[in-house]
């Protein structure tokens, strides 16, 4: 919970930085204190639950792709992932990041890179090859020391590629 100012009620006319006696909740979609999982899936409309981009429901390069809802890979802000803070948040444990890609329509080879907040600040995961764009597959990764302090305003990303994302899921192990 934020308290927010309102300026033009202060009693200080000098005064820009005031609040209003106001309370206001930042959402983010439900509480997911004590959930085991969160996830994103993509589509016409993004389907959030505890797990946002930073590009959230603005992009309009959001495509259907064939066989079912996804978004391009290479979106501006589409693979910049932020948990809800109630979710994990400074707390370190294992998690599983798992994301449901395939190649794009081309079948241009694609890989998919993880880059995730941790003790020892951002690291790199081990790359995955996305085999091909005849079904989709799901690429894991194992994460013993993550650490979601949001140090530059979110907690992992996966590198734009030639590809299609479904959804992105993270698991408490």
């Amino acid at each position: 919970m934020i308290e927010a100012y309102d300026a033009a009620k202060t009693a200080d006319p000098d005064c820009q930085v005031g609040i209003a006696a106001k309370s206001v909740a930042i959402t983010w979609g439900g509480d997911y204190t004590g959930a085991k999982s969160v996830s994103v899936r993509f589509g016409e409309k993004n389907v959030e639950k505890g797990l946002h981009t930073k590009s959230a429901d603005s992009i309009a390069a959001d495509v259907l792709a064939y066989g079912g809802s996804a978004r391009a890979g290479n979106v501006p802000g589409g693979n910049v992932f932020m948990v809800d803070p109630n979710f994990l948040s400074y707390t370190t444990t294992p998690i599983e990041i798992g994301a449901v890609v395939r190649r794009n329509a081309n079948n241009d080879p694609a890989t998919l890179a993880l880059t995730c907040e941790s003790t020892s600040g951002y690291k790199k995961a081990e790359p995955y090859d996305v085999p091909d764009n005849k079904e989709w597959h799901t690429a894991t990764w194992k994460i013993d020391d993550a650490q979601f302090v949001s140090q530059w305003a979110y907690n992992f990303t996966l590198d734009s590629g030639k590809y299609d994302i479904q959804s992105v899921t993270v698991t408490l192990r």
